[in-house]
């Protein structure tokens, strides 16, 4: 199992609103990473924390990744 987050002042609906572009954009070597363990292990499962963002950098998100996040109340 790989378990990573990002830096979230970029894409958090209190942050600088920059998206992936911001600081937030190691997401991208982030998923390299996941993607070259996968190539080994194809069933390998993950978990990518972050916090709670606008739609449109949710949309970004889920695009990379491959689909749909899920959101969890940790209150």
């Amino acid at each position: 199992m790989v378990v990573f987050g990002f830096s979230c002042q970029s894409v958090s609906i209190a942050g600088k609103q920059e998206g992936l572009e911001g600081e937030s954009g190691i997401l991208i070597d982030c998923i390299k990473i996941l993607r070259w363990c996968q190539e080994d292990n194809p069933k390998l499962f993950y978990l990518i924390e972050n916090v709670k963002m606008k739609k449109k950098f949710l949309d970004q998100f889920d695009e990379i990744i491959g689909h749909s996040g899920v959101l969890i109340n940790a209150a």
